[in-house]
C-alpha cells in the first residue's frame, strides 16, 4: 500500500510553529544573557552560559531551516479495512499500526497555526494512547473520519462487539 502525504502547506505550517518557538527562545535567552552579564559571576561562567545560549539558538534555527522539510518527507499514512498505519520521524522513523477495532474516538482538530493555513489534523484515540495525522485539508480530514467510522461500525456489526 502506498503512503499518503500531508498537504504541502504543512511544511509552511511547521516552519511557522518553529519560528514562533524561536521567538520565545530568543526572549528567554535575552533574559538569561542580561542577568548573566550583569551579575557578579566569574568570567568563565559568563562565557559558558553565553556559549550555551548560542548553541541553543543555532539548534533552534536548524529546525525550520532543515528538519521541517525532512520531517515532511517522512510523514505518511495509509488506511486499510482493518488498520491505520502512520509513519513519521526525522532521525528515527517509526511506523505505528492502529487497529480499527481498537479505536475509541476519532476527531478533527485545528490549532491557530493550522487554521492560518487551512489545515486540520485527525486524532485517533485508543485506550493505549492518541495518534494523529496532521497537515490535512478539511475535505481529506473529514473523509478519513467518515471512512474510519464506517469501517469501525461495519467491523462491530460483523463481530457483534465493540
Amino acid at each position: 500500500m502506498e503512503f499518503q502525504k500531508p498537504d504541502e502547506r504543512f511544511i509552511k505550517c511547521m516552519m511557522t510553529s518553529s519560528f514562533i518557538l524561536i521567538a520565545v527562545t530568543v526572549v528567554i535567552e535575552g533574559v538569561i544573557l542580561y542577568f548573566t552579564l550583569t551579575s557578579g559571576l566569574a568570567l568563565i561562567w559568563k562565557v559558558l552560559i553565553c556559549g550555551a545560549c548560542g548553541i541553543w539558538l543555532v539548534l533552534a534555527l536548524a529546525d525550520p531551516l532543515f528538519l521541517n522539510r525532512l520531517e515532511y518527507r517522512q510523514w505518511g499514512y495509509y488506511i486499510t479495512d482493518d488498520r491505520v498505519v502512520i509513519r513519521h520521524g526525522v532521525h528515527w522513523v517509526s511506523e505505528t499500526v492502529v487497529p480499527v477495532i481498537r479505536i475509541q474516538d476519532i476527531t478533527t482538530k485545528q490549532g491557530p497555526v493550522m487554521k492560518r493555513y487551512g489545515l486540520y489534523k485527525v486524532e485517533i484515540n485508543l485506550a493505549s494512547g492518541t495518534y494523529e495525522i496532521p497537515g490535512l485539508t478539511e475535505e481529506t480530514a473529514n473523509d478519513i473520519v467518515d471512512k474510519l467510522k464506517s469501517r469501525l461500525y461495519s467491523r462491530v456489526a460483523e463481530r457483534g462487539v465493540l
